[in-house]
């Protein structure tokens, strides 16, 4: 008898081990894909502030982050389903059946890899990029972000569409801003959480109107909206478009000043 139950305690304390080395490990996959998200966010972040951020540059950082940190999650948490006796052995019985689950598996996600696979495409091969001003077949606006699995494309009327990316991959998209960049603003403000963004908000709305001479009278309205509200404080984009480069630098500079007069009262 004490034989047995030493070989039951012996075995009980093994799958403990088994228990805590899994936990380890899922704990670990947690921290380094937060890691990565943190350091990658902060690197982008950075290049905002120092205006050097390309369009093309944070689509890609954004779309390597998450695919690092699914290839994190796959292989942190297929080491730690080895690491647990019984979870091994119903990966086994799976294995078993795996002609009638792959089929079954495959059909319900086929949408969803179409999605991953093109979305891939989308961040490297680049027909449109984050900030990029589009044109779909039935919405334009100007593209919020570019996930694994959708787009997000906010219209001028400031409606939010979110296009699943094997979609996207299929239409004819016309790009207002690769087609001539140089006329394109984009002024990103960080309204400080101590002070009141609707102020700064309202300069620049106001200074759409002094700057039409400035403006290209064949694209839209410039546009103000709230792109993020952050723990430091809220995220302003002003939009327009110029007629010339020159003229796209001007408009830039003086959104500038007037959003720094609208929060610091004073000149950036």
């Amino acid at each position: 008898m004490d034989s047995v139950n030493d070989f039951l305690h012996g075995k009980t304390e093994s799958h403990v081990v088994h228990y805590i080395v899994a936990a380890l490990i899922v704990g670990a996959t947690v921290v380094l894909a937060q890691v990565v998200k943190v350091a990658v966010g902060r690197a982008i972040e950075r290049q905002r502030v120092k205006g050097h951020l390309e369009p093309g540059v944070h689509t890609r950082l954004a779309s390597a982050r998450r695919l690092v940190n699914l290839v994190i999650y796959l292989v942190g948490f297929g080491f730690a389903m080895a690491e647990i006796p019984q979870l091994r052995t119903v990966a086994a019985g799976l294995l078993a059946s795996a002609g009638v689950t792959t089929l079954v598996l495959g059909f319900a996600a086929r949408s969803t890899f179409s999605n991953m696979v093109a979305g891939f495409f989308i961040s490297f091969a680049q027909p449109l990029r984050v900030g990029d001003e589009v044109e779909l077949s039935s919405h334009s606006g100007s593209v919020e972000d570019i996930t694994m699995l959708y787009t997000f494309l906010r219209t001028w009327d400031g409606v939010m569409v979110v296009i699943p990316n094997e979609l996207l991959l299929s239409q004819i998209i016309r790009n207002r801003t690769l087609a001539n960049d140089a006329r394109s603003v984009i002024v990103d403000v960080t309204v400080p959480a101590i002070h009141d963004s609707a102020g700064a908000r309202t300069a620049l709305v106001e200074l759409a109107g002094a700057v039409k001479d400035l403006l290209d009278p064949a694209a839209p309205e410039p546009t103000v909206i709230v792109l993020a509200v952050r723990a430091d404080g809220v995220v302003l984009r002003f939009r327009a478009r110029a007629r010339d480069a020159a003229s796209a630098l001007a408009v830039a500079n003086r959104a500038r000043e007037a959003a720094a007069l609208a929060i610091f009262g004073q000149r950036s």
